[in-house]
């Protein structure tokens, strides 16, 4: 019997499946900075927010882009919900 898993949800993208939220929160974060800066788009710091329940949480991540050492870019905050039940291959 297959195991029910986890699935994650954030605006703006598609589902995804993840370990954990904070897992989520990270992939989440790197498609938001490709989304701003293209493909060279990062995630440099992941916080979390608020409220971390069964439902949902709210991430802050410093996403930019690689210039010399340092990373140029932006704070922005994103929510992850939790969607619980089967996922579909």
């Amino acid at each position: 019997m297959a195991a029910s898993k986890v699935r994650y949800q954030c605006d703006g993208f598609d589902l995804i499946a993840a370990a954990n939220i904070t897992h989520a929160a990270q992939l989440f974060a790197v498609r938001i900075a490709r989304q701003k800066y293209g493909p060279q788009g990062r995630c440099t710091r992941l916080k979390l927010c608020e409220g971390l329940c069964s439902t949902r949480a709210v991430f802050e991540a410093f996403v930019g882009v690689p210039k010399g050492v340092a990373i140029s870019g932006q704070t922005c905050r994103f929510v992850v919900n939790v969607l619980h039940g089967e996922l579909k291959p």
